[in-house]
């Protein structure tokens, strides 16, 4: 038997949002084949989801961080030439 060994450092939305996602992959895609010995578990099949999703969504935020950082970025480095003073 394979030890499973996976490090996360994910949130509670994060999880609750994968293990969703992996529980309903697992139960439409059943793996039912022409030979039951290939067959794979429930359990197998929600770990193997579980961690594709958790990457994808992974990769999902990690856009969305980088993307942020570079508006930033460019709102510090923003100059305003030719302004004119309102007093209000």
């Amino acid at each position: 038997m394979k030890n499973l060994t996976y490090k996360s450092n994910i949130n509670k939305e994060k999880f609750v949002i994968t293990s969703v996602l992996s529980l309903c992959l697992a139960i439409l895609f059943d793996g039912k084949r022409k030979k039951p010995k290939k067959r794979k578990s429930f359990i197998q099949r929600f770990v193997n989801n579980f961690m594709t999703t958790d990457r994808i969504f992974s990769i999902a935020v990690t856009k969305d961080n980088v993307k942020k950082q570079e508006f930033k970025t460019k709102l510090k480095d923003l100059e305003i030439e030719n302004a004119e003073f309102i007093d209000i």
